[in-house]
C-alpha cells in the first residue's frame, strides 16, 4: 500500500498560509512553536486553511442543512468564527484550493479499520471525515467495505460539516490529530489505490476503480 505524498509548500491557497506538509504540530508561521493541545477542539485547521467565501457555507444551528437553498452558487462572506456564533458551518467540496480541489471523505461507520495511518480526521456523530486534495476533480462516488456501503467521496455540489459545529444529538464535530491534515492525490485512480490497501472500494457509475 502506497502512502500519499506530503503536501508541498507549492500548494498555496490565496489568502492562506502555505499547505506545507501540514500537521497540527508544525503548521503556521512559527513552525518551531508547539500548538496548544486544546486547539484540537476548535475549528483551527478550517479557519487557517479553508476559511474562504467560496468554501464556507452557513448551516442551521444543530443541523446539517444549509441556510440558503441555493447555497452552491452563493459565496459566504461571514467567517467560520462568526458562523459558529449563530449556528453551524459547512465546507463546499469540489472547490479550488490553490492548485488542487478540496474534497472530503465521509465515512458513516466507526472502527479502527477506517483510521488511515498518520492522517488526522474529524470525529462525527456516526463516523469520521477526512479532508482531501486532488489535482483532478473527482466524482461524487460511494465507498464500500466488504460489500457494505460505508460512505462517500464528497465533491462538487456537496458540503461537509466542519469541526466545532454541533450535531442535532449534541455531539461536537471534533478535529483529531494523527499527523497530516490533508490526503493528497493526483486523481481518482491514485485515491482508489490508496483506499484499496484498507479494503475500501471506490465505486463510480461505470463500476469500481481498480
Amino acid at each position: 500500500m502506497s502512502e500519499p505524498a506530503s503536501i508541498s509548500i507549492s500548494v498555496t491557497a490565496t489568502g492562506t498560509a502555505p499547505l506545507h506538509g501540514i500537521t497540527v504540530a508544525n503548521c503556521g508561521k512559527n513552525c518551531s512553536l508547539p500548538i496548544k493541545k486544546n486547539i484540537k477542539s476548535l475549528p483551527f485547521i478550517e479557519e487557517k486553511y479553508l476559511d474562504q467565501p467560496h468554501i464556507r457555507v452557513a448551516i442551521h444551528k444543530n443541523s446539517k442543512k444549509p441556510v440558503l437553498e441555493n447555497w452552491v452558487n452563493h459565496p459566504e462572506n461571514r467567517t467560520i468564527g462568526k458562523l459558529l456564533k449563530i449556528g453551524n458551518y459547512g465546507l463546499r467540496t469540489g472547490t479550488k484550493l490553490g492548485e488542487y480541489y478540496f474534497c472530503a471523505l465521509d465515512i458513516d461507520k466507526k472502527g479502527e479499520q477506517f483510521h488511515f495511518s498518520q492522517i488526522s480526521y474529524i470525529k462525527t456523530s456516526k463516523g469520521i471525515h477526512y479532508y482531501l486534495l486532488l489535482k483532478k476533480l473527482p466524482e461524487n462516488s460511494p465507498l464500500f467495505y466488504q460489500g457494505e456501503k460505508i460512505g462517500r467521496v464528497m465533491s462538487f455540489g456537496k458540503q461537509i460539516i466542519g469541526s466545532g459545529s454541533i450535531h442535532s444529538s449534541g455531539i461536537i464535530y471534533q478535529f483529531m490529530e494523527r499527523g497530516e491534515v490533508f490526503l493528497k492525490f493526483k486523481g481518482e485512480k491514485e485515491l482508489a489505490n490508496y483506499w484499496n490497501g484498507y479494503g475500501i472500494v471506490l465505486e463510480k457509475k461505470n463500476g469500481s476503480i481498480n
